[in-house]
């Protein structure tokens, strides 16, 4: 029932049981990894909550995200808003914990780090409760799995059924998790620099095509602090598919040896400035004429959508749904000519 107001009748179709499958199969697939790395764990004690280490960036990051989703989760539910809760806790087991924090603890698990295994077992069984009301068969299934791995804190019921939903807030008092939250929102700012580094790197192969499994070089200027970036290098280097990765705080490329690749293009996210070699594989100048030419051609197109929405006849006459697929049409051109500029920008 994600986006549906409350009140209005919900229009069921096969792409949102589609959606449904999808989130399902993500979330038991999520569960098997999590119990695979559970197997494979020296010591599980603590993973309740309270004995967690957090001293990792990506740990800070992931743990401060479960409690403001919990806290959003709860809130939906004292107002009824069964929706929304469902779109939060969607938004968060799938953009954050399957799409960024799995990946980034495989990085970690083979380099020996046994801390994500806790980590990833205390997420995923918050989660579970949150999401019971909904799904109850697969998160009960699931449930009983990790139960069965995990070190009882003393107070496990048998189903979760009866287990009780988290709610930080009940628990500690609102002004106790906002300070928590407050003194957390450095790391989880500083991973968000992280990730979307990653983000724009990939971002720029899909653009060039350059093919995925291709080491790019990269040096890195930050503008601040760069403890977490360079604690990140080696995330970076993986889920990024970076070769060589240098950093500098002066934008000389000399800091560790970097230099700046030749013909490079230019990214800037956030407080960091990406110089990412491209590749003999990729001509710059074609790839500039290219774009150049893309647009041209995409003005040409907005200024025709424009025209005919400025019409009034159009507007009045045509019918609402061919109105609001060409109001559609021009936010998705003009998003993509702000992309093609960017992109010319970063090629210099």
């Amino acid at each position: 029932t994600t986006g549906t107001t409350p009140g209005n009748d919900t229009r069921l179709s096969p792409a949102r049981l589609q959606a449904a499958r999808n989130f399902t199969n993500k979330l038991w697939n999520m569960g098997r990894f999590v119990l695979t790395a559970l197997d494979e764990a020296d010591d599980l004690t603590g993973w309740e909550g309270p004995g967690l280490d957090r001293t990792h960036p990506e740990d800070r990051w992931v743990l401060a995200r479960a409690q403001a989703t919990a806290v959003a989760v709860n809130a939906a539910f004292a107002e009824l808003q069964l929706a929304e809760a469902q779109r939060v806790l969607y938004e968060y087991l799938w953009s954050t914990v399957a799409d960024w924090y799995i990946e980034l603890a495989k990085v970690r698990m083979r380099a020996g780090d046994q801390r994500p295994r806790k980590v990833l077992a205390h997420v995923l069984e918050r989660c579970l409760r949150l999401l019971h009301p909904f799904m109850p068969y697969v998160t009960e299934e699931l449930w009983q799995h990790l139960k069965a791995r995990l070190p009882d804190p003393g107070d496990t019921p048998v189903s979760l059924m009866l287990a009780s939903i988290p709610d930080p807030v009940g628990r500690l008092g609102q002004d106790a998790v906002d300070a928590r939250l407050a003194g957390e929102a450095p790391a989880v700012e500083a991973m968000e620099t992280v990730l979307d580094v990653v983000r724009s790197i990939r971002n720029v192969r899909a653009e060039f095509k350059i093919d995925p499994v291709t080491p790019l070089d990269a040096v890195l200027t930050v503008n601040g602090d760069d403890a977490v970036l360079r604690a990140e290098a080696e995330a970076v280097r993986a889920l990024a598919r970076v070769g060589t990765l240098g950093f500098t705080s002066d934008g000389g490329f000399a800091a560790d040896g970097a230099q700046a690749p030749a013909g490079a293009v230019k990214l800037v996210v956030r407080n960091v400035t990406v110089m990412l070699d491209v590749g003999a594989g990729v001509d710059l100048a074609a790839e500039r004429s290219r774009l150049e030419a893309e647009a041209a051609e995409t003005e040409r197109y907005l200024k025709g959508l424009a025209g005919r929405l400025g019409n009034e006849q159009f507007v009045e006459k045509a019918p609402a749904e061919v109105v609001e697929r060409e109001r559609a049409r021009l936010e998705d051109g003009q998003a993509r000519l702000e992309r093609i500029r960017q992109l010319l920008a970063e090629l210099g």
